[in-house]
């Protein structure tokens, strides 16, 4: 029997005990992966510029509302252009608890040695490598040109502190590799194997947007569609990110969810620019029916891969979270849930008004408010997490989905009821809480376990409460790639988890059931009952009696696919 209050279990379905020769294997399939996708990247990029230029694409646009660029990237399969824009530090810090890993005989800065270059952003372009704050510690691996929003997130990331409103999470980092976002999927294939953590603030302009260069909104979604089919999708790029993430175990995307909440369009009537069915935008007035982005189911993309950590904005608690009510929704957050129903954003940090550096300048900063904000705050927090588990283990790290699960597991309850929702996802970052759980005052209540589940094997683990808290139990496994959806593009609510495990704690005959949301109902409260539809199951029991034994029970689904 163990004697724990808040018990977090983390499975591995995809993962055996790793050997040698079985993890180089993955290696060398995510090599190969990296130069086919690359060679398929090269001839996309050629085919678009030759149908850009006969449709009268823009090649470039850019966001009257943040200045920030959105480039054309892609093309859907119904024809239509594809653009990626970026998602527009002390508080930040302070939000999510950062800071207290700075300290408290923890020390913690990204510096140590075996943890240099494990920290990558792919972005617009280039952070400023001559600024004051992160001078000489940005590889720019594909030699792009400064961006002020990629200046800014790798202030967060890792600043010095020189001015010490901006210090960033990993001040101490020496070394952050910095690519651009053309061709970021090959290139986080081959380098994925050597990564602990990457920062993503972009994604696909879905929806409404306004342009720098115009007067009126633009709306990208298909011609005679309600809404952008775009949001909520499992596309390719889902599957891409799923399957770099499974190959790669000790590798965690952090994603921005994107801020299109707050991005609603002209009124109706009100000319605006859309798509007509040879894909050439047109002036027209805006026609009655057309969703305005302005509540759920407005995650863009990629954001809603499964083996992700998917992170919204809240307002900055400068004295840091001590209660639910501290805790503010920003206006623009996306929200979800996805298509199939599953639980985006994962988590929430500070993205609103957070000063950092800028790439006007040596010595330049600006407050900036996004989701794009949020998100660094949380890759460099949980770099430091790394870094602290790896100084407790003998230079040894977390696998993502242990990583994802703790920052999960251990995150500050927000929203207005308990449990998740599809605003706050599980709630707010708290990276004290984490670091309590194996190097601090919690670890006699808590533990950790990477472990196995065979086809038709049960995990059982008996504990006894101590009534210390709650009695939480939180499973997370990086899940196989889905298939994406190719046809019925708007809304299809087909599953895309692979291996649906599930977690019960069981005392006599009475069985405890994890958190489940509704997507019909995506703004009810989360119900205890079957999930069948998260690769994260969470089990959480107020009134755990004292002394009294219970049983942690994991299982699973069908068969799972490829063994265990």
């Amino acid at each position: 029997m163990l004697r724990f209050f808040r018990y977090i279990v983390v499975i591995f379905c995809a993962m055996p005990v790793i050997a040698v020769a079985q993890l180089q294997k993955q290696v060398d399939a995510m090599q190969r992966l990296a130069l086919l996708y690359k060679a398929k990247e090269q001839q996309d990029n050629e085919k678009l510029l030759a149908i850009a230029q006969q449709k009268g694409w823009d090649l470039v646009l850019r966001n009257k509302s943040n200045n920030t660029l959105a480039r054309l990237t892609g093309i859907d399969s119904k024809g239509f252009p594809l653009y990626t824009t970026t998602n527009n530090n002390a508080i930040a810090a302070a939000t999510t608890h950062t800071s207290y890993l700075w300290q408290n005989g923890l020390n913690l800065s990204g510096s140590s040695l075996n943890i240099k270059g494990k920290i990558a952003v792919w972005d617009e372009g280039a952070g400023n490598n001559n600024h004051i704050e992160i001078a000489g510690r940005i590889v720019n691996k594909d030699f792009s040109s400064n961006a002020n929003h990629s200046t800014h997130i790798a202030g967060t990331l890792i600043a010095n502190g020189t001015n010490p409103l901006v210090k960033g999470m990993a001040y101490g980092a020496t070394q952050l590799l910095n690519y651009d976002y053309n061709n970021h999927i090959s290139e986080m294939a081959s380098q994925a194997s050597n990564l602990l953590v990457s920062n993503h603030s972009y994604g696909n302009a879905c929806g409404w947007g306004k342009l720098q260069s115009a007067t009126y909104w633009t709306y990208y979604g298909l011609p005679g569609d309600t809404a952008d089919y775009k949001f909520g999708i499992y596309n390719q790029d889902c599957q891409m990110f799923d399957s770099i993430a499974y190959n790669a175990p000790y590798y965690l995307i952090v994603k921005s969810v994107g801020n299109n909440r707050d991005k609603n369009g002209p009124l109706v009537g009100q000319d605006c620019y859309m798509y007509n069915d040879t894909g050439a935008l047109i002036l027209k007035p805006r026609p009655n029916g057309i969703s305005s982005n302005a509540v759920y189911d407005n995650i863009p993309t990629y954001g809603v891969a499964k083996n992700i950590l998917t992170i919204g904005a809240v307002e900055g608690i400068a004295s840091g979270s001590t209660q639910t009510s501290d805790i503010k929704m920003s206006s623009f957050s996306s929200w979800g849930p996805t298509d199939d129903g599953r639980i985006k954003p994962d988590i929430v940090a500070d993205g609103v008004d957070v000063l950092s550096c800028t790439s006007d300048g040596t010595a330049t900063y600006e407050s900036y408010s996004g989701t794009s904000m949020a998100a660094p705050n949380v890759t460099g927090s949980l770099f430091l997490l790394q870094e602290l588990y790896s100084k407790k283990n003998n230079g040894n790290f977390m696998k993502a989905a242990t990583l994802k699960a703790l920052a999960i597991h251990t995150a500050n309850e927000s929203g207005n009821a308990t449990g998740p929702d599809y605003k706050y996802g599980w709630g707010l970052l708290n990276a004290e809480r984490a670091a309590n759980m194996f190097a601090g005052k919690d670890t006699s209540f808590s533990k950790m376990i990477e472990a196995t589940l065979n086809n038709n094997d049960t995990f059982k683990l008996n504990v006894i409460a101590s009534g210390n808290g709650k009695l939480m139990a939180t499973i997370v496994w990086a899940d196989i790639a889905g298939e994406p959806t190719i046809t019925n593009l708007l809304n299809n609510p087909t599953l895309k988890l692979v291996n649906d495990l599930d977690i019960r704690i069981v005392k006599n005959s009475i069985t405890y059931y994890p958190w489940s949301l509704n997507p019909a109902m995506a703004d009810a409260a989360a119900i205890k009952a079957d999930n069948f539809r998260d690769d994260v199951e969470k089990i959480e029991i107020d009134n755990a009696i004292p002394g009294e034994a219970y049983t942690i029970q994991i299982t699973h689904k069908g068969v799972l696919q490829r063994g265990s």
